[in-house]
Formats: C-alpha cells, structure tokens, sequence
C-alpha cells in the first residue's frame, strides 16, 4: 500500500512541475512568429499547421499578418475541438524544437 501511494504523490509531482492543466473551454492557441523573411515565416505557419493537423486533422485556424519594419510577424490561432488536443499539440511542438 505504502508503494502505490508513493506512486501517487511521484505522479502528482510530476505534474506540478509540467505545470498543465486540461480544462474545458480551453482549446485555442496562439503561435507568434517573428522573422525577418517572409518566406522563413511562412514555412515555420506550414510546419505548426501541419503538426496540428497531425494531432487533428480537423483543427480551425486564422493566421494574421502584421509588417513592422523590417519585420514579418505571424499570429497563428489554431482552434482544436478539445483541449486535450491542444495540450498534445503543445506538447508535439516542445519536444520537435529541442
């Protein structure tokens, strides 16, 4: 008994440190990129999307275009239809940048 409540508290730990939570409601996200060539821009939109697409194939988006300057920023707004999606997406995107 006292292992599996050692088991329990280790998992809770882990998950504090993660630090995520699913909660209803909560399944947009907003990827900003920032580059200075429009073309390095926009394929990075098509890597995310296309990761997102891998979670669900389904998901929505809006991209929103902004020219400061020099300057190309993107604002990719990716709806998933729940939130466990879009922490999976999260967690796609953090471990393909390492």
């Amino acid at each position: 008994m006292n292992q599996k409540t050692n088991q329990i508290d280790d998992g809770c730990d882990v998950t504090t440190q993660m630090g995520y939570l699913i909660r209803e409601g909560n399944d947009t996200i907003e990827v900003n990129i920032i580059e200075k060539d429009k073309k390095v821009a926009m394929a990075k939109f098509q890597s995310y999307l296309t990761m997102a697409r891998e979670v669900n194939a389904n998901v929505d988006y809006i991209l929103d275009k902004d020219v400061k300057h020099l300057e190309n920023k993107l604002t990719l707004r990716l709806k998933f239809e729940c939130s466990a999606e879009k922490l999976i997406f999260e967690l796609l995107t953090r471990s393909q940048l390492k």
